[in-house]
């Protein structure tokens, strides 16, 4: 699959969502909630997720031509490929955090075991440090379903499997919202309830190999589609209720990324190209990996540190200050000091970590 470098520019903009989101919340005033960031954020990651690894499955579709032993070899190298770039950063985590003092996990077990979502789930709580793993544990758990679907149902068929892998997103949302809420909160963390993002992300990829290489279909509808779905966005988020919220909402979020990939993928122009197309923007999406991995740790850590020096009385040299401010006078200096300790850890262990076992995955396993 050819590279598309705008794609990167898109994730490090869903990135900075979900770091609005953690980051800000509650430090500066209620203004966020006008526009919910993080669920922006993360059903943009969903969407393009569903896309480019639907890509990847159906150029190795192709290339086996129906080989049976074919399949299953693809099948093979996919996982293995998955394992290098998403286990070595998050297995890092988990354990640095094991051994790390200041702060205690219980039951780690979920977390080795991507069913973090599941546990959080059950104990109607999310989990920190560790909340934002939820959605690696979405992932991980349609990587499992996902790769059988694409390789092994015959090409004619294949979309009307997506487009029914859609509708169960939406139908288990109904279900859900029908007969769990409110009782159990958390409905948007059990991996059906992402399904429409994951098969609207495939159905783009299914459109550009098979039917579509330049999202023609779009064509005019296309501004009138936008403003329709952010008008129904800004009114359900606005006069919230729960039911339509959680089922018409998300679905509006992924309608919306939809469009907004269809179009970068093919290398937007005018005013956005330059943007999305700026290296330090694209530089952000090669490393949103780490930024997402690190940021929720490490403000949670940085926490316990400031507990931890007015505990001790532990002081900048020469002043009254703590070593670890709370910045109660300047809030945004709490986000800005997060925000760094981020971006440093996520450098770091993108060429420490993530480039090598890039490398490793892309000369061995192809």
């Amino acid at each position: 699959m050819a590279y598309m470098p705008q794609l990167d520019a898109l994730r490090a903009i869903a990135v900075c969502m979900v770091l609005a989101e953690h980051l800000w919340h509650g430090r500066v005033d209620d203004a966020y909630k006008v526009f919910p960031w993080g669920t922006v954020g993360v059903t943009l990651f969903f969407v393009l997720s569903g896309f480019l690894i639907s890509q990847i499955l159906l150029g190795y579709k192709d290339k086996a031509a129906g080989n049976i032993l074919a399949l299953w070899g693809s099948l093979k190298t996919f996982y293995i490929r998955r394992a290098f770039r998403i286990f070595p950063l998050y297995y890092l985590l988990a354990s640095s955090l094991l051994f790390l003092p200041f702060y205690s996990v219980t039951h780690y077990w979920p977390y080795f075991c991507f069913g973090n979502n599941f546990y959080f789930y059950f104990l109607n709580n999310w989990g920190q440090p560790f909340g934002h793993t939820w959605t690696l544990a979405v992932e991980e758990q349609f990587y499992l379903i996902w790769p059988f679907v694409l390789l092994f149902v015959p090409k004619p068929n294949l979309k009307t499997w997506i487009v029914a892998f859609i509708v169960s997103g939406l139908v288990f949302r109904l279900w859900a919202f029908g007969y769990l809420y409110p009782a159990h909160g958390l409905i948007g963390l059990l991996t059906p309830s992402s399904f429409d993002a994951f098969g609207l992300g495939a159905l783009l990829a299914y459109i550009r190999r098979y039917e579509n290489s330049t999202f023609t279909f779009l064509g005019g509808w296309k501004t009138i589609l936008v403003l329709g779905v952010l008008a129904v966005c800004v009114s359900l988020n606005l006069y919230y209720e729960a039911f339509n919220y959680g089922i018409l909402f998300f679905f509006s979020l992924a309608v919306l990324s939809f469009v907004a990939i269809a179009q970068v993928s093919l290398g937007k122009t005018g005013i956005f190209g330059p943007i999305l197309s700026a290296c330090p923007l694209r530089f952000m999406g090669k490393i949103s990996y780490g930024l997402y991995i690190w940021h929720l740790p490490s403000s949670s850590y940085y926490d316990q540190m400031i507990i931890w020096a007015e505990t001790n009385h532990i002081y900048i040299p020469s002043t009254t200050d703590y070593l670890f401010p709370r910045f109660d006078a300047y809030p945004l200096g709490y986000f800005y000091v997060n925000v760094a300790i981020t971006f440093l850890l996520a450098i770091c262990s993108y060429y420490l970590l993530e480039k090598p076992s890039l490398w490793i995955k892309d000369a061995y396993f192809r």
